[in-house]
């Protein structure tokens, strides 16, 4: 049998979370118990970390849009109903927000732990200045696509920097007519932006608004 090498897709989209009770936008940090490097177990597909306030949740490598689909949608569910045993709910179509000075001293201290590595520019190789936004309150929820490459092609810097350039082309032009958050830019999403992977890229540019719309 002729096994045949595709590119594969995934994702580790970010979330707010509200009150159930107020609907109030809240933190996540030190209430999931899970971390980047603990991360807890949802399903055998599904993998949730705490991000800084946000719930975040990784996927496996799908090979077809159907299963990349299905796997968003299990993460979605599996994540609101852990979120719901500590009385939240995801704050769907919340990209950025901005958070009042009480409510930041009454996080947990991971809400101030901002952990990202740096991400680099596809049309120039180099690598994009530290995120910094004007107001201490601002946190953003990103939806970023995880592209891993064929087997049997050989990467390289270029063809990851070109592939960068082409998610700019495909995903990031058209998402200008359906986000419609601008402030997570002061931050993250900065076209082009991208990660050099051992298996392809990760594409750093989207927010969060697609993983909640089927049709995506």
């Amino acid at each position: 049998m002729t096994t045949i090498n595709i590119f594969t897709t995934g994702t580790d989209p970010e979330m707010f979370a509200r009150r159930r009770d107020n609907g109030v936008i809240t933190s996540v940090a030190g209430l999931l118990g899970c971390s980047k490097e603990k991360k807890l177990d949802l399903s055998d597909l599904v993998r949730l970390q705490e991000d800084n306030v946000l719930a975040e949740f990784d996927i496996n490598p799908c090979e077809n849009f159907q299963q990349f689909n299905d796997s968003i949608q299990s993460g979605i569910d599996l994540t609101r109903a852990l979120l719901a045993q500590h009385g939240l709910d995801i704050a769907e179509g919340v990209s950025s927000h901005i958070y009042s000075q009480s409510e930041l001293e009454s996080f947990d201290k991971s809400a101030f732990v901002f952990g990202c590595t740096p991400d680099y520019n596809a049309m120039t190789g180099q690598k994009n200045p530290s995120p910094a936004a004007a107001d201490p309150g601002l946190r953003t929820a990103g939806g970023h696509v995880h592209i891993g490459f064929p087997k049997d092609v050989r990467m390289n810097r270029e063809l990851q920097m070109d592939a960068g350039v082409l998610c700019d082309y495909y995903l990031s032009l058209p998402s200008l007519f359906m986000d419609s958050d601008t402030r997570r830019k002061e931050l993250y999403g900065k076209a082009g932006a991208i990660r050099f992977k051992d298996y392809g890229i990760e594409y750093r540019s989207l927010s969060n608004f697609w993983i909640f719309k089927e049709q995506l």
